[in-house]
């Protein structure tokens, strides 16, 4: 359909299907699907960069506004419906010629100026045009942006590096990348979800940055192993020293699981295995760690796995000992060991005559605990090579935390209760009510060999800590000591002296010291309900 008189250089579709489109015979002109022109307009100079976007009103719905750049130093705002009443808004002159600009949040502009000049502005009816904040982004050139709202950032590039920045708090920089590039930078683009951010140079190089990362962890006993890279993952051998080698495994790991010496990944179906601890390795990383320059910048080791395993389907969960590895895919539970030999043993879980389905297991280093769908938990010895303990619960068991070196586990069921279960003599001690049982999300025994028998309850919000004790006079074996607040999105991974280590949503670890283990060498300016409740504590955890 004719609607210019020269060629269309532009088009575009607004969300209530509106099509805008630019012509250089210097026109603007909106049509509905069905070809019937809305509305057009003339400009003063050849209309360029159109966009659209959207400004919210007071008490109500947003109109859409269209925004295009016209004789490079002028925006022009006019509403979509209605081109004849454009607002036409001028720079300063050290600004220089417009280069990019971004709609943001509702009704604001981000303008990009070939100065390397970036400025805010607003398209809101009482205050359109002014000037909000502006700053001096790159001095040697500025080559575009982009705005990424659920991530809540402005990228910009420029002087070949990244510059990221808070949109609500422009004028600071949260981060700054330098590219590697022979001629200047020319694009940005960034995911729907702000995860990942491309950058193009017109040397032809493209460059793909990972903004956050996929939370992954795992733990065993007071080691612990997280994503610190795609391909890379940290491991601390033992969380109250300091101290951590990473490795790159040249994967990307869905699933993660550790030992006392190995490290396993999965990706789909197949598993690798990997030593973290060979003496070579911890000889470099204490060399390294004696250095000073060691602990600003980790070495990154090449991991070359120790074997590689394929299993039927979809690799679900990893846990590994010192020998063996218990890997959970497509309901089923393969139990083998880490390294291949001639002579080594393998076995799956539930049996074949068993008619149940796996609910849950765990891995120790004496036994390999398994849950079923028809309510029992099992215990199955490394040692002896068969089932030593079976017991029939009222309900299934959906998650189960065996103590690391006793034969007691801790168990959530399908009435949401949770007990301890000791396999030796199959009696079950039920908690004490505390919180919502519903909203559990795991247990963690004291790896600290003096309080071994503590153990931690968490959910989203609180750490609540028990302790089991058989000794007791009253007959309660499962005494409630504390609870301790959990802050916001941490994942607790193991516990030490106390000392709780958790995953951060930043991918990176922090620990929370438990108020149970709080404890106070002058109390002489304390109050006395404070010391009755240190000494309180201290004699429930049988200090």
């Amino acid at each position: 359909m004719g609607k210019h008189q020269r060629s269309v250089t532009q088009i575009t579709v607004t969300p209530e299907d509106y099509i805008i489109s630019c012509s250089d015979d210097n026109s603007i002109t909106v049509t509905t699907l069905e070809g019937t022109t809305v509305s057009t307009a003339t400009t003063n100079g050849e209309p360029t960069k159109m966009d659209y976007g959207s400004v919210n009103r007071k008490g109500g719905g947003g109109q859409t506004m269209v925004s295009v750049v016209i004789g490079k130093r002028i925006l022009m705002l006019t509403n979509v419906t209605n081109l004849d009443e454009p607002v036409n808004l001028q720079f300063q002159e050290k600004y220089g010629v417009i280069h990019t600009y971004k709609w943001f949040n509702d009704g604001y502009i981000l303008i990009g100026f070939d100065c390397g000049y970036i400025i805010s502005i607003s398209a809101h009816r009482v205050e359109i045009g002014s000037e909000l904040v502006s700053f001096l982004e790159y001095r040697g050139y500025l080559a575009s942006l982009a705005v990424s709202t659920s991530f809540n950032k402005l990228l910009t590039i420029g002087d070949n590096m990244v510059k990221v920045r808070d949109l609500d708090e422009l004028t600071t920089v949260t981060m700054l990348t330098e590219i590697e590039t022979d001629k200047n930078l020319s694009e940005i683009e960034v995911t729907e979800d702000g995860q990942l951010v491309a950058v193009s140079s017109q040397s032809g190089v493209l460059s793909v940055f990972v903004t956050k990362m996929p939370t992954l962890a795992a733990s065993y006993n007071n080691a612990i192993c997280y994503l610190t890279n795609l391909t890379q993952v940290t491991v601390v051998a033992e969380v109250e020293k300091k101290g951590s080698s990473t490795l790159e495994l040249g994967i990307e790991p869905t699933v993660m699981g550790l030992g006392p010496v190995n490290l396993a990944v999965a990706n789909n179906n197949a598993v690798f295995f990997y030593d973290y601890t060979s003496p070579a390795q911890m000889q470099a990383a204490q060399n390294l760690q004696s250095s000073q320059v060691a602990v600003e910048k980790p070495s990154i080791m090449n991991a070359e796995p120790i074997n590689r395993v394929e299993y039927l389907s979809t690799v679900i969960n990893i846990q590994l000992n010192h020998y063996y590895a218990a890997v959970n895919f497509g309901g089923k539970l393969r139990l083998h060991q880490i390294r291949n030999s001639e002579d080594s043993q393998s076995i799956e879980f539930p049996e074949a005559n068993r008619n149940a389905t796996l609910y849950a297991y765990a891995l120790t280093e004496n036994f390999l605990i398994f849950t079923t769908s028809n309510n029992y938990i099992v215990y199955f010895s490394l040692s002896e090579w068969a089932i030593v303990s079976e017991y029939r619960h009222v309900v299934p068991v959906r998650f189960v935390f065996p103590h690391p070196t006793n034969v007691v586990c801790c168990c959530f069921d399908d009435r949401l209760e949770a007990f301890i279960y000791s396999a030796v003599d199959d009696e079950v001690y039920k908690l004490p009510s505390v919180g919502s049982s519903a909203h559990y999300k795991g247990a963690m025994w004291e790896t600290f060999t003096i309080d071994k028998n503590t153990f931690a309850v968490f959910d989203s919000q609180n750490i609540h800590v028990f302790l089991l004790s058989k000794q007791h006079i009253r007959g309660d074996s499962v005494i409630y000591v504390s609870a301790t607040r959990l802050p916001h999105a941490y994942v607790p991974l193991s516990l030490n002296k106390g000392i709780v280590t958790c995953l951060v949503s930043n991918g990176k670890l922090s620990s929370v010291l438990l108020d149970s283990h709080k404890t106070e060498s002058v109390i002489t300016d304390k109050s006395d309900d404070v010391i009755e409740g240190l000494l309180t504590r201290s004699l429930l955890m049988h200090r």
